[in-house]
């Protein structure tokens, strides 16, 4: 082509192909993420590959425009991701400063290791004027706090109070709000927010709920994007045409305190206070589920609306608190355990953690249970 007289851009696979599908591997081509490192170390804009192999151009050549990575977002359908669109541009940030320096710095190595690049990338952030991963300012760890003692007034000192508008049935009653179905809804000055943050409130169910009563919601530019009771009784999550399921379905007449929890790619849902479990999708096409026990779960929590301006539950809502989560510790290192069973009588299945030498131990009976492996 180039011999042909074609302007090109070398968007050759080898280097900047990826094919995103949730694993985080990197690969010279085709893998969830670019091979940062060998573009760094090795990749020139300017040297094509031909049937006889790579073959330079010479720089500063008219036909030679310069160098671009792509996308390929091939994982659809029977083999849908789950991936939204900010996992999506997270992967194009990872690679975009390795692209900008080869074909913008004069030795395509200036920042001096491809470590030194990502953390001036990430140093400085995306571009003014995008949120592409939802996030928001506060002046403390909590966003927004409503316990509806003071009516919609917000209780964290960031000034988001809510409104209740002319149609809603939503009402403050009895220091909660009252969702009574249909139009039902609270507006928050927020409208989505992102990886490490979280969400809790108190929900009390007057009623059961149906499929597709909603909780909170916010509006999405396609589909829909809220937390709500899923089509099996579950609760669950929209978003970006996929469905999303926790094992847990609200009980009726019974105040339970939920924390839904979101990062990158999890999910996780807290009933009073306890683990329950992660989010997991099916992508659905024109009524057919086309793929299932689908883990990648990124989720803005939708906060626009509390309630909904079409299907809310039937309930009453109380306490509700958005705030940055703290990282979780693993107080008894319980990670790095791992079970030996012994086939011996009167023996039971050990656990050695991490970092820790075991000593031989004795069943009742003076049979030696044996001496586990060393993990450390």
């Amino acid at each position: 082509m180039y011999n042909m007289g074609y302007k090109l851009i070398n968007t050759i696979d080898d280097y900047g192909y990826m094919v995103p599908n949730g694993s985080y591997g990197r690969a010279n081509a085709y893998g969830d993420l670019l091979n940062i490192s060998r573009v760094f170390d090795s990749f020139e804009p300017n040297k094509i590959r031909s049937s006889g192999g790579y073959q330079a151009v010479p720089s500063g050549d008219d036909q030679m425009l310069g160098a671009a990575f792509a996308i390929w977002s091939d994982n659809i359908d029977k083999s849908a991701s789950g991936l939204t669109e900010s996992d999506l541009y997270w992967r194009f940030f990872d690679a975009m400063p390795f692209y900008a320096e080869k074909t913008w710095a004069a030795t395509g190595k200036e920042k001096g290791t491809a470590a030194k690049l990502t953390a001036l990338a990430a140093k400085q952030g995306t571009g003014p004027r995008t949120n592409p991963y939802y996030q928001a300012t506060s002046k403390n760890s909590v966003y927004e706090s409503y316990d509806f003692n003071d009516g919609l007034a917000d209780a964290s000192g960031n000034g988001r109070d809510l409104t209740i508008g002319d149609g809603s049935k939503a009402a403050v009653k009895d220091q909660s709000l009252k969702l009574a179905g249909g139009s039902s809804y609270a507006t928050s000055k927020l409208d989505k927010l992102g990886n490490g943050n979280e969400l809790t409130f108190d929900v009390t169910l007057q009623q059961a709920a149906k499929p597709g009563d909603i909780l909170f919601e916010a509006d999405a530019p396609y589909g829909t994007h809220d937390i709500r009771v899923m089509e099996n009784g579950k609760l669950g999550f929209t978003r970006e045409l996929y469905n999303y399921y926790f094992d847990y379905e609200l009980p009726v007449g019974k105040t339970v305190t939920v924390t839904i929890k979101v990062d990158q790619q999890t999910t996780k849902l807290y009933v009073d206070g306890e683990f329950v479990s992660d989010a997991t999708g099916k992508y659905i096409d024109k009524g057919i589920e086309k793929k299932t026990g689908i883990t990648a779960a990124t989720f803005a929590l939708p906060l626009q609306r509390i309630g909904s301006k079409t299907s809310a539950i039937n309930g009453v809502i109380d306490n509700v608190i958005v705030k940055k989560s703290e990282a979780e510790t693993d107080q008894y290192n319980k990670s790095c355990w791992t079970a030996r069973p012994i086939p011996r009588p009167n023996t039971t299945t050990r656990k050695v953690c991490c970092g820790t030498r075991s000593t031989t131990t004795r069943a009742p009976s003076g049979i030696p249970t044996g001496r586990a492996p060393r993990t450390s």
